[in-house]
């Protein structure tokens, strides 16, 4: 039995065809750039979308991800993607810990994205400029303010005055002593709630003291002694004076008394 073999010549195009078919492919051809993490790289593909064309090239996205398109829209002869992977930030504040998953480019943008508070005075260990980067440890120091009005006791003094009148040794209260008061204005600092340091911004007396004044006797006692003369100056000149005194019984005596 004879076998016959039939061979089939090749399919030869045309060059206008050739060109035809080289105009539809490039027709459905799309040249998109993605920029990941802003590094950028160009594709071309037949997908029309750009969540085929995302599961086309195998990238995959986190529910944090950021892409600057939806799924849905269709892709333009010449396009680009913007693709931003989440990063774990953890803040420690008011003495407890969260881990952030974000895509914010600068520490002020993930404060801001997050709605956390940073007060006027707080410390933060990372300069709000700087670069967000994966695990990174942000720690906010919360320092509060806190003034105080404080009373102080101003001591008084006790002073002493002569009084030539009064005995020698002998003590009168003339005027009794008041205690005044200082009116102290501080300003305590807080660490996280922990007194770090206090300040006084002004003092004065708003009370001032009053004296205890006391009398102090000078006069000198004269005390005469039986039998005794009196001294006298040079000067002084002697005289006598007589009269009389009555005796128990009635009758009068005679006395005469020297100086």
């Amino acid at each position: 039995m004879r076998l016959s073999v039939k061979i089939s010549a090749p399919i030869l195009l045309s060059a206008a065809m050739v060109l035809a078919v080289n105009n539809i492919s490039e027709d459905l051809t799309r040249h998109v750039t993605v920029e990941m993490d802003g590094v950028k790289t160009e594709y071309k593909t037949y997908q029309t979308n750009v969540g085929d064309f995302l599961k086309e090239r195998g990238i995959e996205l986190e529910t944090a991800d950021y892409l600057d398109k939806p799924f849905s829209v269709a892709l333009n002869k010449e396009d680009s993607i913007k693709i931003k992977h989440s990063v774990d930030v953890t803040v420690t504040a008011d003495g407890e810990s969260v881990t952030y998953q974000t895509t914010a480019g600068h520490v002020r943008e993930l404060l801001a994205k997050e709605y956390i508070r940073v007060g006027p005075l707080d410390k933060l260990n990372f300069d709000p400029a700087d670069e967000i980067k994966d695990g990174m440890q942000l720690a906010i120091t919360r320092i509060t303010q806190q003034d105080e009005v404080k009373l102080t006791e101003l001591p008084f003094a006790t002073v002493s005055e002569t009084d030539p009148p009064l005995g020698k040794g002998i003590e009168k209260v003339k005027t009794e002593g008041v205690k005044g008061e200082q009116t102290v204005h501080l300003t305590h600092t807080y660490e996280d709630g922990r007194l770090i340091n206090t300040e006084t911004i002004s003092e004065a007396v708003t009370k001032a003291p009053v004296d205890r004044v006391v009398l102090v006797g000078s006069k000198e006692d004269v005390v005469l002694v039986r039998g005794e003369e009196a001294a006298a100056s040079a000067s002084e000149a002697s005289y006598s004076t007589s009269g009389s005194s009555a005796t128990a019984s009635g009758s009068y005596v005679n006395f005469t008394l020297s100086f």
